[in-house]
């Protein structure tokens, strides 16, 4: 049947191609299309989307943009894919909630800051104030705590802020976690608390960790897409 379709498919196809990550949300038949035509690209590009912005239900299941479960869309027939989106998915934010954890436990921990000479730190009162102040090395520690725990916490992490699980159930996507994190200030964001203000480090942690996410699409995947794409001529 797919290869009847090789006269029409390459021009059919056209307007759904994908031409980049931020056109595909809510477009699931578009990539089981790609799929059953062989458009390597478009199907990459869809299955990556997936990963990056599936939420999911209590029972860990990835979700479209209405809240349906992946699972009952028959169409989406890639072996494995709907269970390497929602495996790989959780270990990434298990990586990311990790990191804040990390955080909170190592304030909780140290009893002094990290400032270089260990002689207290330097800061503005408040934003745009230009009254820099100074503190102990023990203050400074308890300013970072309890900022982490508030901030932690604020962004639906309770469970992390209160250091009770580094693997908490969240619900949301992996961009959406990465948004609230990349959202966190709080007062010690200044230049001379780079040593003892963990958020940027965090901040450019899980920018890198979601940029490098590997693909959920395998070789199987792609021998499939390659021999579909000889017969479809997409």
């Amino acid at each position: 049947m797919t290869q009847t379709l090789s006269p029409w498919a390459s021009t059919w196809f056209r307007p759904y191609a994908a031409t980049g990550i931020s056109a595909t949300e809510g477009k699931e038949i578009v990539m089981w299309i790609s799929w059953e035509l062989g458009h390597e690209e478009t199907f990459r590009i869809h299955a990556k989307s997936l990963l990056l912005k599936s939420k999911i239900n209590d029972e860990g299941e990835p979700l479209d943009g209405n809240g349906i479960a992946l699972s009952t869309y028959t169409f989406l027939e890639p072996p494995g894919i709907l269970a390497t989106i929602a495996s790989t998915r959780a270990t990434v934010i298990h990586e990311m909630t990790r990191m804040l954890y990390d955080a909170v436990e190592n304030a909780l921990k140290d009893g002094k800051c990290k400032c270089p000479d260990n002689g207290g730190c330097d800061y503005y009162g408040s934003y745009g104030s230009h009254n820099r102040r100074s503190m102990a090395p023990d203050q400074c520690i308890r300013l970072v705590l309890g900022s982490l725990i508030q901030q932690v916490h604020k962004i639906g992490l309770q469970d992390v802020a209160l250091l009770q699980s580094a693997t908490p159930k969240y619900l949301g996507s992996i961009n959406d976690l990465l948004s609230a994190i990349k959202s966190i200030k709080f007062s010690l964001d200044d230049p001379n608390h780079n040593t003892c203000n963990p958020l940027q480090n965090i901040k450019d942690k899980v920018t890198s960790l979601v940029a490098n996410i590997d693909s959920p699409v395998t070789d199987k995947h792609l021998e499939y897409l390659r021999a579909q794409a000889k017969k479809t001529g997409v």
